[in-house]
């Protein structure tokens, strides 16, 4: 854990060396420059122009995302969630669940400096223990991240 601790501040410090305050598409594309180089989980250019498509496709409401981590897939896919939505007239919101403090603040840094703290909230604490925060609120799309320890079980 102490890794990717390390991993999520040094991302967070690059992107606010590289990209531009306000735009979630730098912020983007900084993280995708620093996990080009750096060892980190990361949803990814690939990955993450499938799941941009279907939010252009269901133009989301709600979203709701389980695990955050350096916060890419939170600025990534709020951003497009919120133009999506403005350009239907309809309102959004997207919910980001994480476990961990030390990421959740990272996370709510992220995405302070991509512009999108009225798009997003981010509620750090068990899932289970925060479920009742979208009572009443129909998701749309949920997005479930792996923690790193996870993926790194499965790759063993």
């Amino acid at each position: 854990m102490a890794f990717t601790i390390r991993s999520s501040i040094v991302c967070l410090e690059f992107v606010k060396e590289h990209a531009i305050r306000n735009d979630p598409a730098s912020v983007v594309a900084a993280i995708d420059a620093f996990a080009a180089k750096n060892t980190m989980m990361n949803v990814g250019e690939d990955k993450g122009a499938i799941i941009d498509t279907e939010i252009r496709k269901k133009k989301p409401r709600i979203m709701a995302e389980i695990g955050a981590y350096t916060g890419y897939s939170t600025v990534r896919f709020a951003s497009k969630q919120r133009d999506t939505a403005e350009a239907a007239g309809i309102e959004s919101h997207y919910y980001s669940f994480e476990f961990s403090p030390e990421f959740a603040t990272r996370v709510r840094e992220m995405v302070n400096f991509a512009g999108l703290d009225e798009q997003v909230t981010v509620i750090e604490g068990a899932f289970s223990d925060q479920l009742r925060i979208l009572k009443g609120k129909p998701v749309d799309v949920s997005i479930l991240c792996a923690s790193y320890s996870d993926q790194q079980s499965k790759t063993k």
